[in-house]
C-alpha cells in the first residue's frame, strides 16, 4: 500500500515538471481564471478593457486573444491577475497595467468582474463589470449568436476618490446580492451621486475660480478647497449592497485616514475638513466606539446635517451679518460715516476695533475723507503710516528712508498690525 502512495506522488511530481518544463502550467492555463462564457477561457485583461462598453454585445475572442494584446504574458498575485501594457522599446517609459481579481459567479450564470487599471501614473482606477451571455445579433457574421453582454454595475474611482477596496457575493432574506465597498472623501459622503473626480473640476481649479462649478453640479460645499477630495484623503467607506431590484446604501465614517495599508491623521484639505473631522469623532466617541461609525441612509443625512449647522451654518451667519453691516455704512452720510469711523473715546483717531467700524474707516478713506484726523505730511492717514513702517510680516521696517513713518506710527501709539488687517476676514 505505501509503495503504491509512494509511486503514484512520484508519478504526480514527475508530470507537474514535465507540464512545468513543457509551459503547460503557467498563468495563461490556470484554471481559476477560465470562464465558461468566455469559452472556457481566460480574460486578459488588457482586451477587456481595451473593448469594454457599456450595454454592449462582444464575442469571448474580443477579450481573450484580441489582435492588439495577443502575445502579452499574464502574471498572477493570490486571487489577482494582471497584464503589463507593452513598452515600444527598452527604453520606452512604463505604460501601467490592467488586472482584475477571481471572478464571482451569480446563480444565473453571470460574472461580475472587478478590475483595476493604471496607465503609468498614480492612479489606480476600478471598475465593476457584469458579464453576461445573451442571444444578439453578431454584426461580424451577419448570425443570431449568443454573446456576452457587458454592462458597468459601478465601482468607477481612484483610491480614496471612490476606488473599489472589496466585492463579495452575499445571500439573505432578501435574496442574492453583490457588496461593493468603496472608499471615499468628506466630499463624496457631503455629496453623494455627485461628480467626484478631478477632471470635473480641472479648468476650475486651474483659474482658481470654484463658482461657476459649485452652480453648475448644485453643490452645497466644494471638493478640494472647502472640504477634502484628493486621491490619497479617505475619510472612511460606501457600502453598496446590490440586490436584483434594489441598492441599499450604508457608510463607515472613521476617526483615522484607513485605507490600503496604513493608518494615518485624517485629512485636513479644505477649509471646513477640520470641522468635518471634528464631527465625526465626536461621533464616534458620543457611541463609546473605537475606530468608525456605521450609518445607514437616513443616519447619515442626519450626520451631513450635524456638519452643515456646527461648520457651515456660522461662518454663512456671520458673512450675512457683515454684508448687512457693510450696506448699513454705505448708507451714512459724511458725518453719520465719521461718526462711525472715528474712536469714541478720541476722536482723533480711526477706530480698528470691529468689523463695523474697520469698514467705516475703509469706506470714509476710499471718499477721501479725513473725518478731522490731520494728514502725515498732509498727505499720509494711519493707515499708510503703518504701511511704510512695517515689513511684509508686520514688525517695524529698519529701513532708514522709512524711519521717519515708524518714529511717527509710534509717536500716534497705531497699532499697525489690527490697522493692516483690514482686509475685513
Amino acid at each position: 500500500m505505501n509503495n503504491s502512495i509512494v509511486f503514484i506522488s512520484s508519478f504526480f511530481l514527475l508530470l507537474i515538471s514535465i507540464l512545468i518544463f513543457n509551459d503547460k502550467l503557467n498563468i495563461n492555463h490556470d484554471w481559476r481564471y477560465k470562464l465558461k462564457i468566455v469559452d472556457n477561457k481566460i480574460i486578459n485583461p488588457l482586451c477587456f478593457i481595451y473593448h469594454a462598453e457599456h450595454d454592449k454585445f462582444f464575442e469571448p475572442n474580443d477579450f481573450t486573444k484580441c489582435k492588439i494584446y495577443k502575445n502579452i504574458d499574464l502574471e498572477t498575485d493570490a486571487d489577482f491577475i494582471s497584464a503589463t501594457r507593452p513598452r515600444k522599446d527598452e527604453n520606452d517609459y512604463y505604460r501601467g497595467y490592467a488586472g482584475y481579481y477571481k471572478p464571482i459567479q451569480l446563480k444565473d450564470g453571470s460574472n461580475i468582474i472587478s478590475f483595476v487599471e493604471n496607465g503609468g501614473g498614480t492612479g489606480h482606477f476600478t471598475s465593476i463589470w457584469k458579464l453576461q451571455e445573451k442571444l444578439n445579433w453578431n454584426t461580424k457574421t451577419g448570425k443570431l449568436e449568443k454573446l456576452i453582454q457587458t454592462k458597468l454595475i459601478g465601482g468607477q474611482g481612484d483610491r480614496c476618490n471612490g476606488g473599489v477596496s472589496d466585492v463579495r457575493l452575499g445571500y439573505d432574506k432578501k435574496g442574492e446580492f453583490i457588496q461593493i465597498t468603496s472608499q471615499i472623501t468628506a466630499f463624496m459622503f457631503l455629496e453623494e451621486n455627485k461628480p467626484s473626480q478631478s477632471f470635473s473640476y480641472l479648468t476650475a481649479l486651474v483659474k482658481k475660480d470654484m463658482s461657476k462649478v459649485k452652480n453648475k453640479y448644485n453643490l452645497s460645499v466644494l471638493p478640494y478647497k472647502e472640504v477634502a477630495n484628493c486621491a490619497l484623503c479617505c475619510s472612511g467607506e460606501k457600502i453598496i449592497k446590490k440586490y436584483k431590484n434594489k441598492n441599499e446604501i450604508f457608510y463607515k465614517l472613521h476617526n483615522k485616514h484607513r485605507s490600503f495599508y496604513n493608518e494615518y491623521e485624517l485629512p485636513s484639505q479644505g477649509k471646513y475638513q477640520e470641522c468635518f473631522n471634528h464631527v465625526v469623532i465626536n461621533k464616534i466617541d458620543e457611541m463609546d466606539l473605537n475606530k468608525y461609525i456605521s450609518l445607514d441612509d437616513e443616519q447619515a443625512n442626519s450626520l451631513r446635517q450635524d456638519f452643515f449647522t456646527e461648520c457651515i451654518k456660522p461662518i454663512e451667519d456671520k458673512k450675512k451679518e457683515k454684508k448687512e453691516l457693510e450696506e448699513l455704512v454705505l448708507s451714512y452720510d459724511t458725518p453719520k460715516l465719521c461718526e462711525a469711523a472715528l474712536d469714541a473715546q478720541n476722536e482723533k483717531e480711526w477706530d480698528y476695533s470691529s468689523f463695523y467700524s474697520k469698514f467705516a474707516v475703509k469706506t470714509a478713506l476710499n471718499k477721501g475723507l479725513t473725518c478731522g484726523i490731520n494728514l502725515f505730511k498732509g498727505m499720509y492717514n494711519h493707515e499708510q503710516i503703518c504701511d511704510k513702517a512695517t515689513t511684509a510680516d508686520l514688525s517695524w521696517t529698519d529701513d532708514k528712508d522709512l524711519m521717519e513713518f515708524v518714529s511717527e506710527a509710534k509717536r500716534l501709539n497705531l497699532k499697525c498690525k489690527n490697522i493692516l488687517k483690514t482686509s475685513l476676514n
